[in-house]
């Protein structure tokens, strides 16, 4: 197994990172590879690999701080770094070890992205979103999903799709339910109830919109 850890340099462009991921299309970029087993061992964390990754940058000429300044440099760390996956990018809720990644993402090439977006971000979403962060106690096993838009949010059940019915249902909601939202929940059943399961085993998954559209910190 190979991990393979990129530092992306993003800044205001009219390309996206992907068709789906809303984040500006890189312009540069600095990658290194580490094999399991030589370089790397299963009970490193992510934490560990940022550490060689900053040593390898002084290494070689700076690299990460040539093209990202001080500020890419104290910027990187494990809350930063994505597991970027064909779903899209997984955000990291605590310092994971290569052996959880290992058996989370069944793959022989791990890929970790570090995001650096020189400028700040732009994107914003206007239609709903769709956000998948069970904190509350209550509901912490209840898998569902939280519907946003402007300053409203309902949630919805990942098992019926119904509406939980404690929560306040503004206007918009009333009138978009059946043609935007449930359509959404419906379609995307499957892939929402595994960004759950990545949520509850410790990952940030994609906040998506009801088009398809990912946002992240770096939007």
């Amino acid at each position: 197994m190979k991990v393979c850890f990129t530092t992306y340099f993003c800044k205001m462009t009219d390309e996206l990172f992907s068709e789906k991921i809303m984040i500006y299309k890189p312009f540069d970029s600095y990658s290194k590879t580490y094999i399991l087993g030589q370089e790397i061992k299963y009970c490193e964390r992510i934490s560990d690999i940022i550490n060689k990754i900053k040593t390898d940058s002084e290494r070689e000429n700076n690299a990460i701080k040539a093209k990202g300044g001080d500020w890419a440099v104290n910027n990187l760390r494990f809350e930063r770094v994505y597991i970027h996956t064909e779903d899209g990018l997984f955000g990291l809720q605590e310092d994971k070890t290569i052996e959880q990644l290992s058996s989370d993402f069944s793959c022989d090439l791990l890929n970790l992205v570090y995001i650096c977006v020189l400028g700040g971000a732009s994107f914003w979403c206007n239609g709903y979103r769709f956000v998948i962060h069970p904190n509350e106690d209550i509901h912490k096993y209840k898998p569902h999903v939280h519907v946003k838009r402007d300053n409203n949010e309902t949630r919805y059940s990942l098992e019926t799709l119904s509406r939980f019915p404690e929560d306040n249902f503004s206007r918009d909601f009333q009138r978009d339910e059946k043609k935007v939202i449930i359509p959404y929940l419906r379609n995307n059943q499957e892939k929402l109830r595994r960004y759950w399961n990545f949520y509850i085993n410790g990952y940030i998954p994609p906040v998506e919109d009801n088009q398809g559209k990912q946002y992240y910190a770096e939007s």
